[in-house]
């Protein structure tokens, strides 16, 4: 069934339509930014968050404060084709909406550009820059979404063109706004039909098109017809329909959640060292990466460990696996020690010295002076 399924999808097609080479590219670029702000500081009630690295403390207060309504549970839910079944009249009216509310709500009637693509963006009246920034009005934006919307074409292989009249773009530089954005609306629409107890017992949070949601089991919320009117695509428009999105992994966080509302999460990590590996991250050591480099996404890999680790002895074991990750890259094992000294200075954890020691211990034992083995079970006993 899962290979029907991966089958299905391989042959599904996607129009790709980057404003790479249209006329009015800088313009296409500047309004994706404006956009990208003005999703990323939306007012109301709505799932939408900007980074995955809010994961974790979401997680945790989250499910603190509903801890005091039940037990609690959790989905994993995915938008199946978000850009290829986003209706295009939620996108227009949804984001045209949006602006007014942000008008009404602050007084805000566009956004500044600064030219500099690592200077942020402001909201027009707050700026104080006068050169060096591009000012867009609410309504050109909008103008913008609704011709890409409408004038989008691919050629094909045999040279024919063919406009895209359903979904988002894919390849615009507005297209994460328009999919951030249209949901968000509809996330605002319904939230405002449900009731305060509702509200009280559920919480939930998306990127793009994933979407987790917790909830607390109490005589006074129906938790079941809750999950399947959540899951018929009530708050979602047709022919946007959510599917399972797997269990205890969301975005790069992996995770266990205790009825009593206690979590324990840690980084994503797929590539099981009992395993073969599924997916190939990071430079192997001896390619031509500069060893600068590879040595600054190995430490920041690392750090991004601890940042992501609930506690230390799931900080153990995550960072023991992301070694062995690296150990198969062939990096020496006193590299991959040192890393952990530097990490454990950096980060003032001491938990850090803990790890490099049960990596020295059993790596030596069983992995190749190069630094070569394949971090087999043994490398992360205890």
């Amino acid at each position: 069934m899962q290979e029907d399924t991966r089958a299905t999808k391989w042959c599904k097609a996607r129009p790709i339509a980057p404003q790479t080479k249209h006329p009015m590219r800088k313009l296409f670029h500047l309004v994706g930014r404006a956009w990208s702000f003005v999703t990323a500081n939306l007012p109301g009630e709505h799932f939408a968050i900007n980074h995955g690295d809010v994961v974790p403390g979401w997680l945790r207060q989250t499910a603190t404060r509903l801890a005091q309504h039940g037990e609690v549970s959790y989905e994993v839910m995915d938008m199946e084709g978000c850009f290829t079944n986003m209706p295009k009249d939620a996108i227009k009216f949804g984001l045209r909406e949006l602006t007014k509310r942000i008008t009404r709500a602050t007084g805000h009637t566009g956004v500044v550009v600064p030219n500099k693509a690592h200077v942020k963006c402001e909201w027009v009246g707050k700026s104080r820059k006068k050169v060096g920034i591009t000012k867009i009005p609410f309504e050109v934006m909008l103008e913008v979404i609704e011709f890409g919307l409408d004038n989008t074409f691919i050629k094909d292989r045999h040279g024919g063109l063919r406009r895209q009249v359903k979904g988002i773009p894919m390849g615009d530089p507005n297209s994460p706004g328009m999919c951030i954005g249209a949901c968000a609306w509809m996330e605002m629409e319904w939230m405002s039909g449900l009731s305060r107890d509702t509200k009280e017992h559920f919480s939930s949070i998306r990127y793009m098109d994933d979407v987790l949601t917790l909830t607390a089991r109490s005589p006074r919320f129906d938790e079941e017809k809750f999950k399947a009117d959540f899951h018929r695509s009530e708050c979602y428009w047709e022919p946007l329909r959510l599917e399972d999105g797997g269990a205890g992994t969301f975005l790069e966080t992996s995770f266990t959640l205790a009825p009593n509302g206690s979590v324990t999460h840690w980084l994503k990590n797929v590539n099981d060292p009992e395993k073969e590996t599924k997916v190939w991250r990071y430079a192997h050591y001896h390619s031509y990466t500069p060893w600068a480099a590879k040595r600054s996404i190995l430490v920041s890999t690392l750090k991004k460990v601890d940042k992501m680790a609930s506690d230390g002895d799931v900080l153990v074991r995550s960072a023991l696996w992301k070694l062995a990750e690296f150990a198969k890259l062939r990096y020496p094992i006193q590299a991959l020690l040192r890393a952990c000294t530097l990490v454990a200075v950096t980060t003032r954890n001491a938990t850090w010295f803990k790890v490099r020691g049960a990596f020295s211990k059993y790596a030596y034992r069983y992995l190749p002076p190069s630094g070569g083995g394949y971090g087999r079970s043994r490398v992360l006993a205890n």
